[in-house]
């Protein structure tokens, strides 16, 4: 409790060519979520943190491949 909640659907033209009318969130559109959702993209991207958390889990992919285990 006490979040802020956000959605979004993405699609393909194609799929949403599938669907007929307005398929929306009850999520969607709130200023306080939108402002949120965009500090926290902008920081994913600024930290890097993708590429970070694959350096990180390639290092522990390394040590566990690292262990002794019985065969």
């Amino acid at each position: 409790a006490g979040g802020v909640p956000i959605g979004a659907t993405l699609a393909t033209e194609e799929v949403e060519r599938a669907f007929k009318g307005s398929h929306t969130s009850t999520f969607g559109g709130n200023p306080l979520a939108c402002a949120a959702g965009t500090a926290a993209i902008e920081y994913t991207i600024r930290e890097k943190l993708p590429e970070r958390a694959e350096r990180l889990g390639l290092i522990g992919v390394d040590t566990i491949r690292g262990f002794d285990s019985p065969s």
